[in-house]
This record gives structure tokens, C-alpha cells and sequence, in this order.
């Protein structure tokens, strides 16, 4: 039977818990005797005639208030088990919902018992929205015969399931009933999303709220033969919305990077369907490990462990070397997730053309998360313009970006690829690679300025030639000087796809040694050369992130503040930046301007 107190912690009496207090936390009396002994004042507000005195129960966002209401509910429990045999019956208690199972009859004299002694202690149980479930196929027949006329007649009675904090329980029908009841209260949520005419905030609020997170609970609690279709009915549901909000159409392919985590190139919105055999198992391997006095009641259950581990299995691939008795015994979802994930993203770069695969390789890494999970303030310089989001999501997924085919440019009449390579590389007009050179130049200008490093643009530090390798020129000490030279590379380049499709960073490596090549022979002793690469994806070279590490390091012993904060802040400007000057340059090429 679930129990159902009315108004429970604003009624639950404050001399017993005070009393309580005294007795087992004596440490805590003066403080809780100041905050409730003298009659709180409440201010109802204008419409009100007079204040009102709290003199009943905990006060609402006192953080001790669910300590205080269970002193009081220890209480109850106390004198229950002193007027009956405790091994007659089980208890389970979280805060104010209670559950209590014991024969009919016993269940009968508990409830009168509750009901008379619960008003002594501030509880008042309301039986029209208790619940009671009767399993037994005898007590249902009982019941069916009115032999249970002794219950209270207001009692709400089930012989299909009951709902246990949030999950049902009971038969596959009333299951199935509570999630689709569940999922149609979801979709109305998430179907107000469209009517946002911001695709960033719209696609911020989806993964951060919606994603698989929001029916991650039923996933936890309840069996996997039961939840399949609501899983599935979900990730479509997800998935109409990325592309309501994208404006396009995702293949299969697009479909599963976008379910990867934002580290291996997705868009961190995790397919229920596939995840929901990592979040049961790891529920029931916790379940598992504590012993709360149900392993006889729960002991045919075992099967559905041995049907979450049958699912996951599939889903890791053998080039994984996975300790699996470790994998399958494991109480973190978070960690059978993330080897999941790993095996799809194997599995989406095997599956996957060169060209595609250089792509998801360079979208990989911490950088994936600097716009999808930017900041949406516009004074922080990171909100996008709805085309400007939909231009990086589709560049991420691979979604052409051209309306029309056999479209000239309109800088040098060239025929462009429908995916828009050739908007970015276009060396011709304005807004080119110059452009967007200059730009994330600038960015880090000003960073290294807040470390107070004295830096200088654009200096002609190699003696006798034109050449200007510093695009950023830094002091270091006494006649000795840092000259940062900054690239783009585009891994999807005719000369570097293949590489970059087998091997993570190939792009910024072959960018680096080019400029070492170039000038290292000819550059001063005293200048340290450093070239800084960053694939066109976002994709910052090891090299990079250093340095950038050194500047955040030297920001924040000016101004104090957390390193990775200051990192990522970085990080973030220099990828957001870049990307809104790919959306310029393409603008600028395409006569149809880009199908946003």
C-alpha cells in the first residue's frame, strides 16, 4: 500500500521533532530551537490582511527540514512497531512516501492505527489519494467477492500495479500504460520547442532537457523488454526536432554521430533505445549491492540482469580491448555508456567514406563542446545568429549546404561541391582564408594582452626578407623573443583526407611541420619559432592547447579565477570566432546563400 499524508512537512509537529532533536542531536537544539520555537513570521503579501505564525512543521527550503520531518516519522515508526509484530509486515520509507506491505487484514489495522495516532504527531493520512495493490491472484479474488469490506471505503484499490516513487510496478499492461502516459506528457514539452525561432537556444534546452536524461529514470527502473517501444518512440521524437530545427534531413549516418557524445563529433544526444540496456543493468548491479531485505521477493527477476547484459554485448565491438566481467558488473552508467559510445564511434568510422570519416575524426575532442555548449549570453560574445548555428550544425553532420547544383562562385566563377568546400577555400574576394585568418589571430591577440605579455602584430622578425612568421611577437626575456604563427588546415583537403580519416590531428601536424620547414633555417637564435594549428572543424593541435594553457595560467595570476574555466573560455572564443567567419566567407561565394 503507498501511504499519503496530508501537507505532511508543513504539518508534522514541531514539539516532537524538537524533542528529537534534543534527545539524539543535542549539537543542533540551539539552532533549531532559534529558527522554530518563537513562531516564524510569514508574509503572505499585499493581498493578505494580516501575517501569519508558522507553528506547524519544517520550514519549506530549510536544508534541514527533511531531517526534521523524519525525526517525526521515526516516531511513528517507533510506537507502530511497539503495537505490532514488525516481522509481519515490511516498511519502506523515502521522506513523506511511505509503502507498506502486510496481509489484508493486518494492512486494515495498520492503516487505523496510522490514521488515529499519525494526527498525535502532525501526520493526517489521506486515504483517497493512498493506493493500494493487491498482487496475490487469492486476495484479488477475495476482494472480488467483497470479503474486504473492512477496508476504507474511500480507498483507491488496484489489482494491476502501484506506483513506486515515479516507476510502476505491476503487470506488463499497467507498465506500458504509466510510460506512455509518460512519453505523451514528454512530447508536449518537447513539441514547444519548435515554436522557439532560435535554433541554438532550442537545440541548448533539447540536449541539456530532453535528451535521454529526461526518461533516464524509467530507463533505470524498469525492465528492457518493457521499455523498447517508448525508447524508440523517443529517439524519433529527438530526432524530428534536430532536423525541425536544422532544416534538413539526416541520413542514417548523421543520425548515429549525432547520438555520440559532443567529444567524439556528435551532438551528445544519446539514443534511448540503445542506452537503455547500460542504464537498467547498472541500476539493478546498485540494486545489487545493498541489501534492503527484498532478494527473496526480487530473486525471478534475475533474468532481466543476464537480458541487459545479451543487449549490451552486441553493442561492443572486438576491436575494444574491455575488461567485460568489470563492464557487466559495473553500478556507473555513465561508465558502460561511454564504451558504447566508443564501439558506435568505431563502428560510424568503419561504416563511414573517407571523406566523411576525415570530417567526424576532426570534429573529435574537447572543442566539440565550445559551440554546442556555449554560453547563450550575447555580451559573452557566443550566441550565434539562428544562421549561423545551423551553418556549424550541418558543417558538423556533413549536411550539404548548397541548394542548387553546378552553383559558380561568385568571387571566381568556380563550379562548387554541394558540401561547401570550396566557399571555404576560395582564396579569391573577400572574407577568404585571410579573412578568417586574421580573426582567430585577433582572437588570441587579445588574450595574450590580458596576460600582460606586451605582444606585437605581425612583425618581420627574419632579417633581409618580407617574410612576417610572427603573427603574434611576444618578449620572453633579455633578448629573447616568441614568434606564434598561426594556421588553418582543412583535413578534407584532396592531399590530406586520407591520412586525416585514419589519424586524429594528421592535418595540424602536417600544417606545423610545413611552417617548421619554412622557417626554421632561416629564423634568428634568439626567436623561438611556434606555429599554432587548427583544423578547419574547430580541432586545436596539442601545440595549440598549450599554449593556450599558458596564457589562461598567466590570466589568472593577474586576475585569479579557475584554469579550466579560463581555458575553455579560450578555446571557446577562438572556435566561435572561426566558425562565424566560415558562415561570413560562404555567404559571400554562394549565389543561393546556403540553404538556412
Amino acid at each position: 500500500m503507498k501511504l499519503d499524508f496530508i501537507n505532511a512537512f508543513n504539518k508534522a509537529s514541531r514539539k516532537i521533532f524538537l524533542r528529537s532533536i534534543k534527545v539524539n542531536f543535542p549539537s543542533l537544539l540551539p539552532l533549531v530551537s532559534y529558527c522554530y520555537c518563537n513562531g516564524p513570521i510569514l508574509f503572505p503579501g499585499e493581498f493578505a490582511n494580516e501575517d501569519i505564525a508558522s507553528l506547524n512543521g519544517s520550514q519549506q527550503g530549510d536544508p534541514l527540514g527533511p531531517l526534521l520531518f523524519s525525526l517525526v516519522l521515526a516516531e511513528l515508526q517507533k510506537t507502530m512497531g511497539d503495537q505490532f509484530d514488525t516481522s509481519q509486515y515490511k516498511e519502506y520509507w523515502y521522506l513523506d512516501d511511505g509503502y507498506i506491505a502486510a496481509p489484508i487484514k493486518l494492512l486494515n489495522a495498520l492503516i487505523e492505527f496510522i490514521s488515529v495516532n499519525g494526527q498525535k504527531l502532525g501526520l493526517f493520512l489521506n486515504i483517497p489519494k493512498c493506493s493500494l495493490f493487491i498482487p496475490s491472484l487469492q486476495a484479488q479474488e477475495n476482494y472480488l467477492d467483497n470479503q474486504y469490506q473492512y477496508l476504507p471505503p474511500d480507498l483507491p484499490v488496484s489489482l494491476d500495479g502501484l506506483i513506486v516513487l515515479g516507476s510502476a510496478v505491476g503487470v506488463d499492461d499497467f507498465i506500458k500504460q504509466h510510460l506512455t502516459s509518460k512519453l505523451t506528457k514528454s512530447f508536449g514539452s518537447i513539441d514547444k520547442l519548435l515554436m522557439l525561432e532560435d535554433p541554438q537556444v532550442a537545440f541548448a534546452i533539447l540536449r541539456s532537457c530532453f535528451s535521454v536524461s529526461k526518461i533516464g529514470f524509467l530507463l533505470r527502473t524498469t525492465p528492457t523488454d518493457l521499455t523498447s517501444e517508448m525508447a524508440r518512440d523517443y529517439d524519433k521524437k529527438i530526432i524530428y526536432i534536430i532536423e525541425s530545427i536544422l532544416g534538413a534531413n539526416l541520413s542514417p549516418g548523421m543520425i548515429s554521430q549525432s547520438r555520440l557524445p559532443m567529444k567524439l563529433s556528435g551532438f551528445g544526444l544519446r539514443s534511448a533505445e540503445i542506452h537503455r540496456w547500460s542504464a537498467f543493468l547498472s541500476s539493478w548491479n546498485g540494486f545489487e549491492a545493498i541489501d534492503i531485505g527484498l532478494s527473496d521477493l526480487f530473486e525471478h527477476f534475475i533474468d532481466f540482469k543476464q537480458s541487459s547484459i545479451n543487449g549490451v554485448k552486441p553493442l561492443i565491438t572486438n576491436e575494444l580491448s574491455v575488461d567485460t566481467e568489470k563492464l557487466f558488473s559495473s553500478k556507473s552508467q555513465k561508465f558502460i555508456s561511454e564504451w558504447i559510445d566508443k564501439s558506435l564511434f568505431n563502428s560510424l568510422l568503419n561504416h563511414s567514406s573517407v571523406k566523411d570519416a576525415a570530417r567526424i575524426r576532426s570534429c573529435c575532442g574537447t572543442h566539440g563542446s565550445a559551440v554546442l555548449d556555449a554560453p547563450l549570453a550575447s555580451a559573452r560574445g557566443f550566441k550565434l545568429t539562428p544562421q549561423e548555428f545551423a551553418y556549424y550544425a550541418c558543417i558538423r553532420l556533413g549536411i550539404r549546404n548548397i541548394s542548387n547544383e553546378d552553383e559558380k562562385c561568385l568571387t571566381c566563377s568556380s563550379i562548387m561541391d554541394t558540401y561547401g568546400l570550396h566557399s571555404i577555400t576560395c582564396k579569391r574576394g573577400e572574407f577568404g582564408p585571410v579573412y578568417r585568418h586574421n580573426g582567430l589571430r585577433n582572437t588570441l591577440f587579445s588574450s595574450c594582452q590580458r596576460a600582460a605579455w606586451s605582444p606585437k602584430l605581425e612583425i618581420p622578425c627574419v632579417p633581409g626578407t618580407k617574410h612576417t612568421p610572427a603573427d603574434i611577437y611576444i618578449p620572453c626575456g633579455p633578448s629573447k623573443f616568441l614568434a606564434c604563427d598561426l594556421t588553418i588546415v582543412h583535413p578534407q583537403s584532396k592531399h590530406l583526407k586520407s591520412h586525416c580519416a585514419k589519424e586524429d590531428d594528421y592535418a595540424n601536424q602536417f600544417a606545423e611541420h610545413k611552417k617548421h620547414t619554412k622557417y626554421d633555417k632561416i629564423m634568428p637564435p634568439e626567436i623561438t619559432f611556434k606555429p599554432l594549428a587548427m583544423e578547419f572543424f574547430g580541432r586545436l593541435s596539442p601545440n595549440f592547447k598549450e599554449f593556450i594553457g599558458k596564457v589562461a595560467t598567466a590570466i589568472r595570476n593577474r586576475f585569479g579565477g579557475s584554469l579550466g574555466y579560463l581555458t575553455k573560455d579560450i578555446e571557446r572564443k577562438l572556435v566561435v570566432n572561426h566558425f562565424r567567419a566560415a558562415y561570413r566567407s560562404a555567404l559571400a561565394r554562394i549565389p543561393s546563400r546556403l540553404v538556412f
